[in-house]
């Protein structure tokens, strides 16, 4: 009997474990430990769950350094920690407990790499939206030049999809512009009253990638197809960003577009109101130039000079109605020269998921 008692005892497990005080969010964790007289064991089990959840089990296994090793697959190590314990049982016992416990298990804290903790953030800041569809439509009025009219409206819809990572989004959509302008003479104060005002206007699409350099600059690069009376036409757009996107930020821009002109403008961004997200931007455009002679034709598209430049003040904002819901509206005041000017009227809404 003394002789079985010493080899029994000779023959204890022993478990070592070592264990984890932080892991990596999305990465699998690796439970490890050794093990002294493993071939007396029944089962060797690591019990894990986020707090709060059942608890799910992952059998030991020796790997081929020699070590014990129970994964914790990496779906299930997620923020904000982590908790688990060690079971064992000898082939004539029951299953015991061998570090930590169902009672007082041992916590991990789960932490998101730096990539991961910028691109969570920035999530946030979008309130968990990666997707946005909207649409919108302006009417802009520069006033009446000698009885002529001098306006054009544009309405666009787009869908946008946020990354949120070196890359920031991609958006595509499509549109149209349509508008009046009066002929080149009109402005000129020696005009005779000759001429017409003419129509002025195209159907495009576009393309649209954004940029983030940190959170607090980004780049945005446009390209835009469509096609009006001459035929195909392009046109390309960008702007730079100072400032967190969905925070108080700067941007100056603009975009040209075949046989329609330009518009560059500086546009300051805050969102200190709750669910009022609001903007003042300045623009200088002589959009739309409408510069199409009547003897125009596709394969001969004669143009001339077009309106002037004109200015442009715009206030828009934003009401989100629900977490997904947000309504838009813009308001502005616009002028070729000093002596006469319209209004600017728009809105839209803005979809989130």
């Amino acid at each position: 009997m003394m002789l079985l008692a010493l080899l029994l005892a000779a023959e204890t497990v022993v478990i070592d474990h070592l264990p984890p005080g932080e892991a990596q969010a999305d990465r699998p964790l690796a439970l490890v430990a050794s093990v002294t007289n493993a071939q007396r064991l029944a089962a060797f089990e690591a019990h894990y769950r986020r707090k709060g959840e059942g608890w799910k089990t992952a059998g030991f296994r020796k790997d081929d350094k020699g070590r014990w090793v129970a994964l914790v697959e990496a779906p299930e190590v997620r923020p904000p920690s982590l908790e688990y314990y060690l079971t064992a049982q000898l082939k004539d016992g029951p299953s015991v407990e061998r570090f930590a416990s169902e009672s007082a298990p041992h916590p991990v804290l789960v932490r998101y790499s730096l990539d991961d903790e910028e691109h969570q953030g920035r999530l946030l800041r979008h309130e968990g939206h990666t997707s946005s569809a909207t649409a919108w439509a302006e009417y802009v009025d520069f006033g009446s030049h000698p009885g002529l009219t001098d306006h054009y409206y544009q309405a666009e819809s787009s869908y946008e999809y946020r990354l949120l990572d070196f890359v920031q989004h991609i958006r595509i959509g499509m549109g149209l512009i349509a508008g009046t302008v009066p002929p080149p003479g009109s402005f000129q104060a020696a005009w005779d009253g000759s001429g017409i005002s003419r129509d002025a206007g195209l159907k495009y699409g576009f393309g649209e990638l954004a940029f983030n350099f940190s959170d607090y600059v980004g780049t945005t690069g446009k390209l835009i197809f469509g096609a009006d009376k001459l035929g195909f036409c392009t046109g390309m757009g960008g702007l730079l960003r100072i400032g967190e996107e969905t925070g108080a930020h700067a941007e100056i821009g603009g975009q040209v577009l075949q046989r329609y002109g330009y518009d560059a403008y500086l546009r300051f961004a805050w969102d200190t109101v709750v669910r009022w997200p609001m903007g003042f931007a300045v623009h200088v455009t002589n959009m739309p130039q409408g510069t199409v002679l009547p003897d125009a034709t596709p394969d001969n598209p004669h143009t001339d000079q077009g309106a002037p430049t004109g200015i442009r003040a715009v206030y828009d904002a934003g009401f989100r109605a629900t977490d997904h819901l947000t309504l838009l509206a813009k308001l502005g005041y616009q002028a070729r020269y000093s002596l006469g000017g319209g209004v600017t009227a728009g809105g839209g809404v803005q979809v989130e998921w």
